[in-house]
């Protein structure tokens, strides 16, 4: 199950590239999804897929969030610093961060995302013709009510842009649409 998820999200990904940049008519853009960089993650792993992905000179860089090991209020802060002297040399880039579990778990956390981020837990942003969407799931595996009214307001505001991509740290959808739960 977990290899099939894993094709689906590769897949779901490749297809967004390509919406892209069919949206693109005057200039196509690059941009990074960078994936969780906690838990059992091989030291100086995520550092290499930075240096590799920006090669390319991409437009921006998103991170699916877990950027800290977090879990702890005492921690987080320095635990933050350190992300920031990583992210230090791609800071030419805009990078938009998604809040993941280990980012945020309580109204510290939240606030020191908030602080070392730049973003609110959920936000959104549009570049050329495309709409992202950041929505906040890092305390439960579903969206809170509260994050779903902001979805449908966030993309009833730009129903113009004629691409548009959800980005959370959770792939909450991804299971009910691989056993077709409308």
């Amino acid at each position: 199950m977990k290899k099939t998820l894993g094709l689906i999200f590769c897949v779901a990904v490749l297809l967004a590239f390509l919406a892209v940049a069919g949206a693109q008519e005057s200039g196509r853009f690059r941009f990074v999804i960078l994936g969780d960089r906690t838990g059992e993650a091989k030291p100086g792993a995520f550092e290499r897929a930075l240096q590799e992905a920006t090669r390319d000179n991409p437009a921006f860089l998103i991170g699916v969030g877990d950027t800290i090991q977090g879990l702890r209020d005492e921690t987080a802060e320095a635990e933050w610093q350190e992300a920031e002297q990583l992210l230090a040399p791609y800071r030419r880039y805009q990078l938009y961060l998604a809040p993941g579990n280990h980012d945020v778990w309580s109204e510290t956390s939240a606030m020191l995302f908030r602080k070392y981020t730049g973003h609110p837990l959920h936000y959104s942003f549009d570049y050329g013709g495309a709409h992202f969407t950041v929505l906040d799931n890092s305390g439960a595996d579903e969206f809170s009510s509260a994050e779903m009214a902001f979805l449908a307001e966030d993309l009833a505001r730009h129903r113009d842009q004629p691409v548009k991509f959800i980005v959370s740290h959770r792939p909450s959808w991804l299971v009910n649409a691989a056993v077709h739960n409308t």
